[in-house]
């Protein structure tokens, strides 16, 4: 009896532990629960301007706003010019180096340096150019040394690109003291554009001057080309979709349905981020489908400008 009276001590024992260890726990789970709802509702307790997902909402909301307008101006009807030029590419060094047996000249004048700058006249406005339009002369370019003692030798100009103009008269003279040359298109359609290589001799430090005007237009520049490649790579991403669907329109309803399932679906995941025990996964969820919407809207924007 005494052994039997043991063991039930021991088993009624571990149970009053197993009981107190359970309600423990319990009180332990009830108190992260309140503790998590608390900070819940401290964290929507926030002015809106600091909750994350709201300002992802309104950037999601503003850009293609934005994008519109600029674009909308950017189609307003107007002509106008625009004149690029690239940095100085060095293409022959220090032409010496190679010893007395290579020499370089050039209408009986020795270089040693031979650099070259890519020239870009483009047609950024919405209307067609002509000759016509020119009514002041043709556009001239002058190239000025930053130094006062050097002069800047222009010795060659290519056309590398004339947007298939037949009668278009460009003007130079090699090596002449003032290095200018002069341009004048017979007819650029809207996105047309001119590339001219210039070649220069020893080149030192320059800047871009341009002479002209166009009737009831504008002629903007010369400014340094910078994000090119850029822009060349995103046309060229926006009409290698419209390739794969093969018709425009196609490819815009497309588009069109990805826009609204992706902009439902970020609102839906702000709206069931305040519910929710995980706050920072929300934002980024909602962060990335907002950023999907409004890239899908930029290229639906881009196709119709470019196509």
């Amino acid at each position: 009896m005494n052994d039997k009276n043991k063991f039930e001590f021991y088993d009624e024992e571990q149970f009053s532990l197993a009981n107190e260890r359970a309600k423990r726990l319990e009180e332990i789970e009830q108190r992260e629960n309140f503790l998590r709802k608390e900070k819940l509702r401290l964290q929507n307790e926030k002015p809106w301007y600091k909750k994350p997902q709201n300002l992802i909402a309104i950037f999601g909301i503003l850009f293609p706003i934005i994008v519109s307008i600029l674009i909308s101006q950017s189609n307003d009807t107007k002509k106008e010019l625009t004149v690029e030029y690239s940095n100085i590419e060095p293409l022959i060094v220090e032409s010496s180096s190679f010893g007395n047996n290579v020499s370089i000249k050039y209408d009986s004048t020795d270089i040693n340096n031979i650099s070259r700058v890519k020239f870009r006249i483009i047609n950024s406005g919405t209307l067609d150019i002509e000759k016509g339009d020119f009514v002041d002369g043709p556009l001239k370019i002058f190239l000025k040394s930053k130094l006062v003692n050097q002069d800047l030798k222009l010795f060659k100009i290519s056309k590398k690109n004339n947007a298939g103009q037949q009668n278009a008269i460009l003007e130079f003279e090699s090596l002449n003291k003032e290095s200018s040359f002069t341009y004048l298109p017979s007819l650029l359609n809207k996105g047309d554009e001119v590339t001219l290589d210039l070649y220069l001799i020893d080149p030192v430090p320059f800047n871009f001057d341009i002479k002209g005007k166009i009737k009831n237009g504008k002629v903007k520049g010369p400014i340094l080309s910078k994000n090119e490649e850029f822009v060349l790579g995103y046309k060229t991403f926006v009409l290698s979709i419209n390739s794969f669907f093969k018709y425009k329109w196609l490819t815009i309803g497309f588009l069109v349905i990805l826009f609204i399932i992706t902009g439902i679906s970020a609102l839906f995941i702000f709206a069931m981020g305040e519910d929710i025990e995980a706050p920072i996964l929300t934002i980024i969820m909602g962060g990335v489908v907002t950023l999907v919407a409004t890239l899908d809207l930029a290229v639906i924007i881009s196709l119709i400008v470019y196509t």
